[in-house]
């Protein structure tokens, strides 16, 4: 795998594309770097200037260029359920993260349809990936573990994913790529690629500090498809 590349964030809402961008170049999909490199992950994703896209208008690239992904999260939500129910199935379906009061003030109906329409979205491009790649798309339907990163990077995966600061709304994430594993004379080391942070977006987490802000949902991609284990079956590392 190729080493990061320098990838500032420099347009509002284009931190997934930058992160596609960065995995393309790592995984050696593609050769374009800089504002190329974030143009053409806005293709592959259709993301819309000033528009937001999440991972998984990403992940029918990497399937198409013949990677293996692994989708970790939890099951699909059932959109209507979450139509005719509102508030009471959504906090029924995120129980494990919601933060009573603070989630509960802040997911009000306008914020509900804003997430039932964006997922809606999400669903139909996974729904169209499984029916074109099954062989390809693996899903653990789990939350993404720490140990799971652990496993993943050493079998030379990168993986994106989101974590959450400390101090942020509930709806706000980062998202992120790692890609690579290492120690230092204080302990291990996440190498990873965040567009938003300083002039080229590469930074690393602490393992603590990452546990600490880690979220359930995540990507694993490789280039080769034959090594892989599969998690359809495995519980979640610790």
């Amino acid at each position: 795998m190729r080493a990061p590349m320098p990838l500032p964030q420099t347009q509002r809402y284009s931190c997934q594309s930058c992160v596609t961008a960065q995995a393309r170049w790592i995984l050696g999909l593609s050769h374009a770097t800089g504002r190329a490199a974030v143009r053409e992950a806005d293709e592959l994703t259709g993301r819309k200037e000033g528009r937001p896209v999440s991972a998984a208008f990403s992940v029918p690239s990497f399937l198409a260029a013949g990677c293996e992904v692994i989708r970790y999260g939890k099951p699909d939500i059932d959109l209507d359920r979450l139509r005719r129910d509102g508030l009471p199935y959504f906090r029924e379906y995120y129980a494990d993260e919601w933060q009573d009061g603070e989630d509960d003030a802040f997911w009000t109906p306008r914020r509900l349809a804003a997430y039932a329409a964006r997922a809606a979205r999400e669903l139909s491009a996974l729904t169209t990936a499984r029916a074109q790649y099954p062989e390809l798309l693996a899903e653990a339907a789990r939350a993404f573990t720490i140990g799971d990163a652990d496993r993943l990077l050493a079998d030379g995966c990168v993986i994106m994913t989101t974590y959450v600061p400390e101090g942020a709304a509930p709806d706000e994430c980062h998202a992120t790529l790692l890609h690579g594993r290492e120690t230092d004379r204080f302990g291990e080391i996440y190498n990873a690629y965040n567009p938003g942070r300083g002039y080229s977006g590469i930074m690393f987490f602490r393992r603590d500090q990452f546990a600490r802000m880690l979220r359930p949902y995540a990507y694993a991609i490789r280039r080769s498809p034959a090594v892989i284990r599969s998690p359809r079956l495995p519980a979640a590392a610790a």
